[in-house]
């Protein structure tokens, strides 16, 4: 069962889209249907939706080990030193960014402007870490930037209050606090060790924001504890197509965090619910 869980995210983040044409229509039908035609349960599901750009950030620790034997005359590549060479490398990313689209559900108000809320999202990002060639020997290098890819799918109880509760354009200012778990499937490598894994992580999540027309927050994310990525023995580097001797490369991140710029793009039309 456990092996299944990637695919079975990977289905739901392309299943996503569909769910919402079957909804909604196709986005050339959902563009020229005008809003009031939707049903009043419908056009709440719509007030509540939102879109983010993502800046990540993440701390790689990156443990690589390359062995090779060249003692005797019959190896392949004899032409250079043996190699038992481990390398540690620590670094952060940068340039990395990403998107997600969500929506919340409420589940119980405390009062009119104060509730508990079911938030769920699914993004997509890309962490990029810039590293330095390393020499493994005189002739042994490894070269190229380490990249991982991430599905994203938090699933969280959120604290809140303000428009989002009323969808009241009046009540200008926006608050969230809260967390939950966050199925998350990464792929990519470093050099020519790679491979996609999943975690079951945890996460922290605040917001603010103001109505200024529609309804923007400024989101911050934080995931603790470590996701190892990447633990593999592979032969040889990338630079060598034939390869040889062993490689082997843990890639783990912690320290992850984001701040997301969070678009509620129907919150125009919260003045159409009468409150």
């Amino acid at each position: 069962m456990t092996k299944n869980i990637p695919a079975l995210l990977l289905f739901i983040t392309f299943l996503l889209p569909f769910s919402l044409v079957a909804q909604f229509g196709p986005p050339q039908h959902y563009q020229s249907r005008s809003y009031n035609s939707y049903s009043d349960q419908q056009k709440l599901w719509m007030q509540r939706m939102y879109i983010t750009f993502g800046l990540p950030v993440m701390n790689l620790e990156l443990d690589s080990k390359l062995v090779i034997d060249r003692s005797s005359a019959q190896s392949y590549n004899s032409a250079g030193p043996s190699v038992d060479t481990s390398v540690y490398q620590n670094k952060n990313s940068s340039g990395s960014y990403g998107f997600s689209c969500g929506t919340f559900f409420p589940l119980a108000k405390f009062n009119d402007r104060q509730m508990l809320a079911l938030d769920v999202s699914v993004g997509e990002y890309i962490y990029n870490f810039s590293m330095p060639p390393v020499y493994y020997s005189s002739v042994d290098v490894a070269t190229g930037p380490a990249t991982f890819y991430m599905t994203e799918i938090p699933i969280g109880l959120m604290y809140k209050s303000g428009g989002e509760v009323t969808l009241n354009p009046k009540n200008k200012l926006l608050f969230s606090i809260g967390g939950g778990l966050m199925p998350s499937i990464s792929w990519g490598g470093y050099n020519s060790a790679g491979a996609t894994t999943f975690k079951l992580r945890s996460y922290l999540s605040a917001e603010m924001g103001y109505y200024f027309g529609i309804a923007v927050k400024l989101r911050f994310n934080y995931y603790p504890g470590t996701f190892v990525m990447v633990n593999q023995s592979n032969y040889g580097l990338a630079n060598e197509p034939n390869g040889y001797g062993t490689y082997n490369v843990i890639a783990s991140g912690s320290g992850n965090y984001m701040i997301s710029l969070v678009y509620l793009y129907e919150s125009r039309h919260w003045k159409d619910n009468g409150f």
